[in-house]
């Protein structure tokens, strides 16, 4: 495989993320801890069974297709480089570094937890599960987690931006626990001007590289800045397909399911359709901020869905998977004594991101809808917490290990 397998041409199935097996073993072969007085653990949202399947469908998939590239570019690469909100449990780092360790290259990770060396409870556990993950030997010595919060990256004088900016990452992964548009606009110290601060860093390298982002996008959940924040971003979008002429315009009112107008009425239109406007909205805008420090592709590769709230009309959380490939920067030569440049077609990633969205994988549906795919998430997912001091038996036994949300009533079911 080579870096233009990942790129070229529009956007076809088997460009989406490799989808990894049931069978497939997320484990680091950790020893169970023995001798240490620790405080119990109660489970949490993030380990349900259909978050571990964006985990390991998405994004594994888009790892795994990253992986063998940057291998062909630079063979003998010390590390993989990695950028996440680990929290304590680590699960994320934990999978990457496992599948490094089948390429033989180490993962280096950077990390940003607020527990992290506060001497809480779960800056505890986050200490442990670093120290279980460097006796692996499938870390790499310099990887760090920061008693950080994201946002620092918005200040290029704080240790967060200062240590992010010594690398370049090959993975980024942004798992917001909520909303990501909620901020008010033009703060300097807002997850907005955070994510732009990361970019600037990325976009010095020349490598591609891979963007996760999850977090809520909803008409019913934000704030009062979110509603205004949503509203700004879907016109930016609308005048962003207008400018882009009648095969664009096609695409959307094709996919979202207009008529006359480029889009739905955003006030009227249904949950879902908002929701999956406003997250082609913010992803348009992440692309444009990027491309403001370097000229780069960014192909959405898949999106994944399910209900965070379960009185909500539709799935309100969702996962991205992007693929980032910098390009030249593109120079004016009137007289043309430079190499040709190609300047990338803005208008046709536009496309491609919007007809993706077409295709949102509902992971709630997915897991209802196969009761082997749940239980395979689900022992999965217990087999990680049984390596982070988690008991293992009673999660499998626990009503929470086997909730599903339904369809559309908010009424939950059961499987297993």
């Amino acid at each position: 495989m080579t870096n233009e397998d990942l790129w070229d041409g529009e956007a076809q199935d088997d460009d989406l993320p490799v989808e990894v097996g049931d069978d497939f073993d997320e484990g680091l072969p950790y020893e169970e801890p023995v001798g240490r007085e620790l405080p119990p653990r109660e489970f949490k949202g993030w380990h349900r069974p259909r978050k571990h399947r964006v985990r390991t469908s998405q994004w594994l998939g888009a790892f795994k297709s990253l992986l063998p590239a940057l291998i062909a570019v630079k063979p003998n690469r010390e590390s993989v480089n990695y950028f996440g909100l680990p929290g304590s449990d680590m699960i994320d780092v934990t999978m990457f570094a496992a599948e490094c360790s089948k390429q033989g290259v180490p993962l280096r990770y950077l990390g940003l937890d607020r527990s992290a060396g506060e001497g809480s409870v779960e800056g505890t556990y986050l200490n442990l599960a670093r120290e279980e993950l460097r006796r692996s030997g499938f870390v790499h010595r310099e990887s760090d987690v920061l008693p950080d919060d994201f946002v620092s990256l918005a200040d290029v004088r704080s240790p967060a931006y200062i240590a992010a900016k010594d690398l370049s990452f090959d993975i980024v992964n942004l798992d917001f626990c909520g909303s990501a548009t909620n901020d008010p606009a033009g703060g300097r110290d807002s997850m907005y001007a955070a994510i732009g601060g990361l970019l600037k860093i990325q976009m010095a390298r020349d490598e591609p590289w891979v963007l996760l982002l999850t977090g809520t996008f909803d008409r019913t959940g934000q704030s009062k800045a979110g509603e205004l924040n949503a509203i700004s971003l879907i016109d930016a979008l609308r005048r962003g397909v207008e400018a882009c002429g009648d095969e664009s315009v096609s695409v959307a009112r094709t996919v979202f399911g207009a008529s006359d107008a480029i889009f739905p009425d955003p006030d009227s239109c249904s949950d879902q359709t908002f929701n999956h406007l406003h997250v082609l909205a913010f992803l348009r805008w992440i692309s444009g901020v990027g491309k403001q420090h370097r000229t780069a592709k960014y192909r959405l590769t898949s999106v994944h869905s399910y209900r965070l709230h379960a009185d909500r009309p539709a799935p309100d959380m969702f996962s991205i998977a992007v693929f980032v490939k910098p390009e030249p920067p593109y120079i004016s030569d009137p007289a043309k004594l430079l190499p040709h440049a190609v300047v990338p077609d803005d208008c046709a990633e536009l496309r491609q991101q919007t007809r993706r969205m077409d295709s949102v994988k509902d992971v709630d549906e997915e897991l209802r809808n196969s009761d082997s795919l749940f239980e395979s998430s689900r022992d999965g997912m217990a087999d990680i917490l049984g390596s982070r001091w988690y008991s293992k038996v009673d999660y499998l036994d626990s009503e929470f290990s086997r909730h599903i949300e339904a369809a559309a009533s908010g009424v939950a079911d059961a499987a297993g």
